[in-house]
């Protein structure tokens, strides 16, 4: 494993160790505080800029009594300062004294500012569009099958699309 990928897995784990812990402070230093951070909670409209992805997680941290958030790493790649890892989430939480688990997709983008890495996704991407920068044509019709073979498992009906950017 290349030291810049062991760093960007490193900060996709802080990002949910942050989000397990409803730990803002936490959630800030994993993300970039520019203008261009965008977020894309699944069934909320594009947030853009550090002060509405904030606001956002303040919400989602005060409406979550419980949660625990297991990943799959589906795929990583970094080209130049630009990564992004795709992967599953197997989330947990307690609502109201349920128990309620489930899977998404997410698709995490980093950047390098100043030689650390921060998460700021750029654009929201369908996974066929991210897997066609890949460079073995084998891996990525494995993992294009992988991820549109499980779409219903994702919640794309729900949504539209099996895509949800974090």
């Amino acid at each position: 494993m290349t030291e810049q990928r062991s760093e960007v897995l490193a900060v996709n784990e802080a990002f949910y160790r942050a989000f397990e812990k409803k730990d803002i402070d936490a959630m800030s230093i994993v993300w970039s505080q520019g203008t261009g951070s965008l977020c894309v909670h699944p069934g909320w409209n594009i947030l853009r800029g550090w002060k509405q992805v904030n606001n956002s997680w303040v919400k989602i941290f005060q409406n979550t009594p419980y949660i625990e958030i297991n990943t799959d790493i589906i795929s990583t790649e970094i080209r130049g300062n630009i990564a992004y890892v795709v992967l599953i989430e197997n989330v947990m939480q307690v609502i109201k004294g349920s128990r309620m688990e489930a899977q998404s997709l997410a698709t995490n983008v980093f950047e390098l500012l100043g030689g650390k890495w921060y998460l700021v996704p750029e654009k929201p991407e369908s996974p066929k569009s991210l897997y066609d920068k890949f460079d073995d044509i084998t891996a990525k019709e494995e993992n294009i099958d992988f991820l549109f073979s499980n779409c219903k498992s994702f919640g794309c009906v729900k949504h539209g699309s099996c895509f949800c950017l974090m």
